[in-house]
């Protein structure tokens, strides 16, 4: 299991799994007086997983 997490944490640029902690900050932060601009948003806490150009620069490194 531990190999598997550790696959997966080399595909988020951060380098690491997010924990429940990490989501909640979110939350709390959303709920809180400090967000009151932000209105129907999709928030992803994803450590830059996402991100279009880590992904093409992991591809090339393959390569």
């Amino acid at each position: 299991a531990a190999d598997a997490q550790d696959e997966i944490a080399a595909t988020i640029p951060l380098g690491f799994l997010g924990t429940p902690d990490d989501i909640a900050h979110t939350v709390v932060f959303l709920s809180s007086s400090a967000s009151r601009w932000i209105t129907g948003r999709n928030i992803l806490v994803a450590g830059g997983r996402t991100h279009r150009a880590y992904q093409y620069q992991q591809r090339l490194e393959e390569e």
